[in-house]
């Protein structure tokens, strides 16, 4: 693992360890084995892009575009488990946290443990997806837009 995947990881890794807010004791909670990928909003995409792929040297297994071809966002690989998800900035001096994704043996039951959505809300507001590692396609799934709940 080079530099800039460890210091990534380094970062992460707290956050899968933080104590899950108790819920009805009638259902087990699935176990919550890392961090599987975090979103961030690059404010130069293009230099955001170098600096992953290039500097860091992480590879960058797919990108998607919007249908006039302009980057919709790009995934770079950290290792076999976790990746980062860069998109381009959506308004100008705005946070650079889309989201982080946490990964768990069962999402559908971990859903179903925190009676929600698969996407959770920490209390300053930041997204956090709850995700199983494995997708049909071999594919990361690609970044839910699911609203904060009200």
């Amino acid at each position: 693992m080079n530099g800039g995947a460890q210091w990534l990881g380094a970062i992460l890794l707290p956050m899968a360890l933080l104590p899950a807010p108790l819920v009805g004791a009638d259902t087990a909670r699935p176990r919550i084995l890392g961090v599987a990928h975090i979103a961030i909003y690059a404010h130069d995409y293009e230099k955001s892009l170098a600096f992953y792929r290039d500097f860091l040297g992480l590879e960058e297994p797919y990108s998607l575009a919007k249908p006039d071809g302009t980057p919709s966002m790009t995934f770079f690989k950290i290792n076999e488990r976790q990746y980062l998800e860069l998109f381009p900035e959506a308004a100008p001096k705005t946070d650079r946290l889309n989201h982080i994704s946490i990964e768990t043996d069962n999402a559908e039951g971990m859903r179903l443990y925190r009676k929600r959505q698969a996407n959770l809300f920490d209390p300053d507001g930041t997204r956090t997806e709850l995700m199983a590692p494995a997708t049909i396609d071999g594919k990361p799934p690609p970044p839910s837009t699911a609203p904060p709940p009200r």
